[in-house]
């Protein structure tokens, strides 16, 4: 049987800003992203029969409609009025929970370009995001991938250079927070906004020291997290250029001019029984690549 193997690459926010909620229930956003290699991986595999199937390597994973890969095949099969074709659609997740990483939204990507292939489609990136805004506003980014600015509720994407091949250390607390209970909180405070067209003047000529000097979340202004500000100082002083929390949280990450730091950084954070990753930026969201299911 047809099959596609797909990488779904996880993202960070290289900064963040939350310009203030909209009349339609969506905030009005202002961030820089940027793929990274740590990812899901998908195996999508023409079924027999109609309809979809979704299993996951960890059981506490639902497989049903709760599920944003599942809801990605649903919803492309559906605007295509395709009622006779069915998928089967493996996952093995990589990429943390509730870590502001895009997990979920990385994996919807990779369904809807793995599908979109598969079946042989023909559908544009273009339209693909389209698809993608309706099951969440990483989605499109998740899409595209690589070095952008994100505006909007995350549909206005505008492409940045290519952020060089530095390492990036990453850091996921144990405590999680659900984007809901971080968008609540967010409503509540009054934030000091980083600038972010300066961080994306510094990005477009190569200067990283000094854009991460002015890189900033406002999720980090309202987080109680300790983990997140030790895990912050923890890089500092094992040489990061610089760190934050990535998304509305936990995970928190941390850019590195040299390999070997980051890499001792991540060991030590191990050794130490922490969930820790050594990963590097990407040029695309999701990776595709076209095998025979020998099953």
């Amino acid at each position: 049987m047809q099959s596609i193997r797909a990488y779904a690459y996880a993202k960070i926010n290289l900064t963040l800003d939350v310009l203030g909620k909209r009349p339609d229930g969506y905030h009005e956003m202002d961030m820089i992203l940027q793929s990274v290699s740590l990812c899901d991986e998908l195996v999508l595999t023409k079924a027999e029969t109609q309809g979809i199937s979704l299993s996951c390597d960890r059981k506490e994973i639902p497989c049903d409609e709760r599920n944003l890969a599942y809801q990605a095949a649903d919803l492309l099969f559906r605007e295509l009025d395709e009622r006779d074709f069915g998928v089967s659609i493996e996952l093995k997740k990589n990429i943390p929970e509730q870590a502001g990483m895009a997990g979920g939204s990385a994996d919807a990507a990779a369904v809807l370009v793995g599908i979109n292939e598969l079946f042989s489609y023909g559908l544009t990136e273009e339209e693909l995001c389209k698809l993608g805004e309706r099951l969440g506003a990483d989605v499109p980014f998740c899409i595209q991938g690589g070095t952008m600015r994100v505006r909007g509720f995350g549909e206005r994407l505008t492409s940045l250079p290519d952020f060089p091949k530095l390492p990036i250390a990453i850091a996921k607390p144990r405590e999680g927070m659900s984007t809901a209970q971080a968008f609540e909180k967010i409503d509540s405070c009054k934030l000091v906004h980083p600038p972010v067209q300066q961080v994306e003047d510094f990005l477009r000529t190569g200067d990283i020291p000094t854009a991460g000097l002015y890189c900033g979340n406002v999720f980090m202004q309202v987080t109680e997290i300790e983990d997140v500000f030790s895990f912050c100082r923890y890089f500092h002083t094992h040489q990061a250029i610089f760190s934050m929390m990535t998304g509305s949280g936990t995970a928190v990450f941390a850019v590195f001019e040299q390999d070997h730091p980051a890499k001792m950084c991540v060991k030590g954070l191990i050794d130490a029984g922490e969930r820790a990753y050594l990963c590097y930026p990407v040029k695309q969201g999701v990776e595709l690549i076209r095998e025979e299911d020998a099953r």
